[in-house]
């Protein structure tokens, strides 16, 4: 999905410019270890192919029963500032918390905002 996304923006230089990506990742309990670890060394590689973007707004958010806000600001910025938890989590999954987060915060976001979400998915397929 990261790749993807990544193709999306050098295919359309212009969505990045002065526009907004917010990245919603999943460290609940449902997450092990493993992929936890899969999902930060890819959002790590991710971060270094976007540099081209400079008026890029990101956002890295760590959801379980509560939202931690793990990086904010340019690419450079979130480089230094994220980090994620591998270890088993044991927080249930609860996605309403960090779209409101989100929501909330809207106003404030350069649009068009891109918001990529992070989850093992199970129960919430069929939204």
């Amino acid at each position: 999905m990261k790749t993807f996304l990544i193709c999306l923006f050098l295919l359309f230089p212009s969505l990045a410019n002065s526009r907004t990506l917010i990245l919603i990742v999943d460290i609940s309990a449902s997450i092990s270890s493993d992929n936890k670890i899969l999902v930060k060394e890819s959002y790590t590689r991710a971060f270094d192919e976007l540099y081209l973007f400079e008026g890029l707004y990101l956002e890295v958010l760590l959801f379980g029963n509560n939202v931690l806000l793990a990086g904010s600001g340019t690419i450079d910025d979130v480089k230094k500032q994220f980090d994620m938890p591998t270890e088993q989590g044991i927080d249930s999954t609860c996605l309403e918390k960090p779209l409101q987060f989100v929501l909330d915060r809207y106003d404030t976001f350069s649009k068009p905002v891109v918001i990529d979400i992070t989850s093992d998915g199970g129960r919430y397929r069929d939204w």
